[in-house]
Order: C-alpha cells, then structure tokens, then sequence
C-alpha cells in the first residue's frame, strides 16, 4: 500500500461493536488522526451488545468511557465495578491473560485443544435484523470519525459459513453512507484453509485472504479518501489508514 497509503494494523481479538466504537473514541482522544479507519469485523460482531469485557476496558477505553460504558450496558453493579477498575488497572484488566499464559505453558497443547474444540455460530443470521442494527452502529462510528475528519470503512472478513450476514450489512452501509468491503465472500474457503471451526484462518487462508486484500482494499480506500473533505481531489497527500479488529 506504501507510499500512497501509511497503514497501521492495531489487532485485539474477540472484540465487538461496543469495544471499538469506544476504543475509537480513546484512540481520538489520545491524538490519532487516521483519513480512514477500516473496521474489520463480521456482521454478527457488529450486532452483538456485549463486548470483550474487562481487557477491552484496560486495552481501548478511558475511565470515563469504560464507565459510560457499564451504564449503557445494562451491567450489574459488580460488573461494572470490574470493568471500570480494569480500565485503571492494567493487572486488573489483564489477569484472564495472565492465567491463560501461564496454563498455556503449563499446558503447551491447550490451544491446539480450544482450536480444535471452537465452533462458529452455528445457522443462519437475519439479515433484515443484521440491517437494523448495523445501520445505527454505522451512523455512530461514521459520525464520530467525522468529528475528527476520518472516513469509516467497514471490512468483513470471510468465515466458513455462507450465510453470513454480508448481504444485511451492505444494505446498511448503503443507508448509513459507510464503505462497506467484501474482499472474500463467506463460504469461499473450504475448512482447511480455517485454524478452527470455521472463524480464524490458518497460515495459508491468512495468505490467501491478503492476496485478495492487497488488489481491492487500496482501491476502496482511495475512493473513500476522496469522499472525505480533508482530501484534495487535485493532489492528494500520502495518506494514512488505521485498521482494528
């Protein structure tokens, strides 16, 4: 993508809606300017209510925000207490982490274990329901990146089950006015090509899927950078792009 496109990948994993519009919110807040954030999540990411819990408290929210967050949550008064201790504390926020290393060491075949013993969400997802949510969600995301004069794209990475959701976030990024991009259409890979039940790709999905990446995201990212006002349509600047996940 260098040298038009300054691409920084900032990755937690199992994280939702909730976790990176706040975590978008800290990372403004604390100076960075991006021209495009590109959100890589699923549709049912997306539209879920919950978040990743007290890691993403430490890790992409402030104190103040984590807080907001509890109320806005519905979490139960320990919950919340958790949670917005864990935005202050780094231990606190990170002592699932801190148990987990120490018995992956203790138990070096473990992870091979969860892989082999995680499933993708099993059936269908409406995608009328997928819309209605999203297009809110997008709104939000896009409003707040504007505030900052940042163009939201939303990316979708591809799992083993078709049936995906895809065609739901689409109409709401059509609506929300928000990039939406499907590099990889869920389903197109077959299961070897996934490390677990069909969410996480293996080493040679990975490649696979940054092939497809590489020849659409640039494209797409150009186009959203010149629906931005901060562009200059006659000689556009190098810019950057900032992605999560």
């Amino acid at each position: 993508m260098a040298p038009h496109w300054d691409a920084r990948r900032f990755v937690v994993e199992q994280t939702y809606y909730n976790d990176w519009y706040y975590g978008l919110r800290r990372l403004f807040q604390e100076g960075a300017r991006p021209d495009v954030v590109v959100i890589v999540l699923t549709a049912r990411q997306w539209i879920r209510d919950d978040t990743r819990g007290d890691y993403s408290a430490q890790y992409l929210m402030t104190v103040p925000d984590a807080a907001a967050a509890s109320i806005a949550l519905h979490m139960h008064p320990t919950q919340a207490s958790s949670f917005v201790l864990a935005s202050a504390s780094r231990f606190w926020g990170a002592r699932a982490e801190i148990r987990n290393f120490i018995l992956g060491r203790a138990m070096p075949d473990l992870p091979a274990l969860m892989n082999m013993s995680s499933a993708i969400y099993p059936g269908g997802i409406e995608n009328a329901r997928v819309e209605e949510i999203a297009t809110a969600r997008f709104e939000r995301c896009r409003d707040l990146a504007a505030a900052y004069g940042a163009h939201v794209v939303a990316l979708l990475p591809p799992v083993l089950e078709p049936d995906d959701g895809s065609p739901g976030l689409l109409r709401a990024g059509t609506r929300a006015r928000v990039t939406v991009l499907v590099p990889v259409a869920s389903g197109s890979y077959p299961e070897t090509l996934y490390r677990d039940a069909g969410f996480h790709l293996n080493a040679a999905g990975a490649r696979a899927f940054t092939d497809a990446l590489a020849r659409t995201l640039p494209v797409r990212l150009d186009q959203a950078a010149y629906n931005s006002a901060r562009v200059d349509a006659a000689s556009p600047p190098t810019t950057r792009a900032e992605g999560s996940e």
